[in-house]
């Protein structure tokens, strides 16, 4: 999307800079009116930051060109290009000289471009078109700096030298992803998300609700959110795992269920499955097991999504979880053994250290970065599930006991008391929405108990039923 804005519609500005009499403020106003369509399709959100979209996609940015920093680029250039030749030919130094007569705004380029870029520049850098670009990049975090969810993300990315920044960005440089969901995943990473009207967790109801809380920290969301998170990121390992030694021939992972053990009879995956040794071992339950008796070796592999500030600590605990299985297993069955952490942050922040763990598995830079897409995506869900439901909005039991305050005629409200009939129709109404609740419930019940009967028992049942 944003190549094709800045190969296509962007690139005009090619033609007509210089030649214009065009203002920075001209610039400035063509980039908010982008903005603004970016907005209304769902390409960028309000809430998220605009000098995101500014940077580098290897930089964790989207990648889209600014008209005005393409703007002093180009004039700064041109008028370095006129500067040079004027000695030489006399229709340069004619320009020049117009240019100065009419005190334009490419005539005062370098000192506009050194007074703008001034409290940046600290470096001592000089204004020319080889500095100009660095100069730009340190303005923009220099203003998201002064923001306060924006910087979070890119304070962490940057601040921590065991982060890996070119793999960190690795969803939005090899990413297969469509605009409107990169865009909804920076603006999670931008952590700048109204949660309602309520400063607490609607779950655990102790902890201040914010992104990093929702993400990974509420304890009541561990058993079904952070599992299915982790669950993904493992259904997509185990996948590659199964076709790369040919264990199963299904291409897609939309219909992949994983199973407990696969087979071929040479190779053997094993998921989430206890291992039996002759010590007792507290750690012996690893996520996966991959035996290569062909090549003679074993992989242990641990999935792990937890904070950013913890991600270095994790990886280095996943590795050492399963020392001393990696070392049973040796001794049963005569193969080295290696373990392969696979850690995340939930804004999708990596180590060092984690294309080198997957290096050991071959896993490609394809689905590693759909690895990615995926964490973001299952803690997207997790974080908009209660405004996404509606129960930040009001909940039930507050919705009856308005109508009754109101019923009963509180004569602090201006409002007027309901009638009668409107109070009857809204109880009938919630009366019937639980009636049918918990039919469908028992329906669901009924069904489920038939299926694990078996065949013979659910034709007694019929019979009984139609006798």
């Amino acid at each position: 999307m944003f190549k094709a804005i800045n190969m296509f519609a962007l690139s005009l500005l090619n033609y007509y800079t210089g030649l214009l009499r065009l203002l920075p403020d001209d610039f400035e106003a063509l980039d908010l009116d982008i903005r603004k369509i970016l907005v209304k399709h769902r390409i960028h959100y309000l809430n998220a930051s605009p000098e995101r979209l500014y940077l580098k996609r290897d930089q964790c940015g989207r990648g889209l060109a600014s008209a005005t920093f393409r703007s002093e680029k180009m004039l700064l250039t041109f008028w370095d290009t006129l500067r040079k030749g004027s000695e030489t030919s006399t229709r340069r130094a004619l320009i020049m000289q117009i240019e100065n007569e009419d005190l334009t705004h490419m005539s005062r380029i370098e000192g506009f471009v050194r007074r703008k870029y001034e409290n940046v520049n600290n470096g001592g850098l000089r204004i020319g078109d080889d500095n100009i670009n660095e100069m730009q990049r340190r303005s923009l975090f220099h203003s998201l700096s002064q923001k306060r969810c924006h910087p979070i993300f890119f304070k962490q990315l940057n601040g921590d030298n065991l982060i890996d920044r070119k793999e960190s960005a690795l969803w939005l440089t090899h990413g297969n992803i469509s605009a409107r969901d990169e865009a909804a995943y920076c603006a999670l990473q931008d952590r700048n998300i109204f949660m309602g009207n309520y400063d607490k967790c609607k779950h655990c109801k102790g902890a201040t609700a914010t992104v990093d809380h929702l993400a990974t920290c509420c304890e009541r969301k561990l058993a079904f959110d952070y599992t299915r998170r982790h669950n993904e990121v493992l259904k997509c390992v185990s996948l590659h795992l199964c076709r790369m030694f040919n264990l199963i021939k299904r291409k897609k992972i939309k219909g992949y269920v994983m199973q407990e053990t696969v087979t071929d009879g040479t190779n053997e995956l094993r998921i989430d499955t206890a291992v039996k040794t002759d010590a007792r071992i507290t750690n012996n339950r690893p996520d996966i097991q991959l035996y290569d008796r062909r090549n003679k070796r074993i992989f242990i592999v641990e999935v792990g999504i937890t904070c950013p500030t913890k991600v270095s600590d994790t990886e280095s605990h996943k590795q050492r979880k399963y020392d001393v299985l990696a070392k049973e297993l040796c001794g049963i069955h005569n193969m080295p053994a290696c373990t392969v952490p696979i850690v995340y942050s939930w804004d999708g922040l990596v180590t060092k250290y984690h294309a080198k763990h997957l290096e050991k598995i071959a896993v490609p830079i394809k689905i590693r970065a759909y690895m990615q897409t995926r964490v973001l995506r299952t803690t997207l869900d997790s974080v908009t599930h209660d405004r996404r439901r509606g129960v930040e909005e009001r909940e039930p039991e507050e919705k009856l006991e308005d109508i009754f305050e109101r019923f009963l005629g509180n004569l602090d409200k201006e409002e007027k008391p309901l009638e009668e009939e409107e109070v009857e129709n809204e109880l009938e109404f919630s009366r019937d929405r639980v009636i049918r609740i918990r039919k469908k419930i028992k329906r669901r019940r009924t069904a489920a108990s038939r299926r694990s009967e078996g065949p013979q028992n659910l034709r007694k049942i019929r019979r009984s039923q139609e006798g």
